[in-house]
């Protein structure tokens, strides 16, 4: 059984999660069912999945961890982030990461931009700019 599914951007293919926080995708019609990405250990807090608007690249978040991944590329883990996070959502170019976490349970929630750093590696800029 699978949840949250998500379309891909050019409507080719379908992502969705199975068990505590595995990523598979598939084709529209169900067929062609392949697992992308998994977050290791038990996750902390509900899994959120969401393509990027370009680039095939999937982001998968719990409450602790964001990772970032294209389907025959290397996994990414979004470093630099709190350890507790609360949501995310893609920039419209796709560049761009906007998280929302904190610190601790007790504080308030700050929002984290992670983007490409200086050298124009994709998302491994991260800067808190509320909190």
């Amino acid at each position: 059984m699978g949840y949250q599914p998500r379309w891909s951007p050019d409507n080719s293919t379908i992502a969705f999660l199975r068990g505590d926080a595995s990523a598979f995708l598939m084709n529209p019609d169900g067929s062609n069912q392949r697992f992308v990405t998994s977050l290791p250990g038990a996750p902390s807090g509900q899994p959120t999945l969401r393509w990027s608007p370009r680039d095939s690249f999937l982001a998968l978040m719990t409450g602790d961890t964001l990772i970032v991944r294209q389907e025959a590329g290397p996994q990414t883990t979004v470093p630099g982030l709190p350890p507790i996070l609360g949501d995310f959502d893609w920039s419209p170019d796709g560049r761009h990461l906007g998280v929302q976490g904190t610190a601790s349970a007790m504080a308030d929630q700050d929002l984290w931009i992670v983007g490409p750093n200086d050298a124009g590696t994709p998302l491994a800029a991260v800067e808190q700019v509320l909190g």
